[in-house]
């Protein structure tokens, strides 16, 4: 493969705060939070958090739950 021939991949998101959000995979300045709005449309379109509690045994005893396992999940 040729490292010349890149090809241009774009990633459009869910507006945030009227913001718009999209990710090139260029390079340039990179930001911490990043991987947290992936994971959230990631969340948003596929249901991965949902699928993930479904396959997981939640093994505390129900009367001393305080939150759902899908709640401690998405946190």
């Amino acid at each position: 493969m040729n490292k010349n021939n890149h090809t241009k991949q774009l990633l459009l998101f869910k507006d945030i705060g009227g913001k718009k959000v999209e990710a090139d995979f260029q390079g340039g300045e990179v930001s911490s939070d990043a991987g947290l709005i992936l994971l959230r449309e990631v969340e948003r379109q596929v249901g991965l958090i949902r699928r993930v509690a479904e396959v997981l045994r939640d093994r505390r005893h129900p009367g001393y739950v305080k939150h759902q396992f899908i709640e401690l999940l998405c946190q």
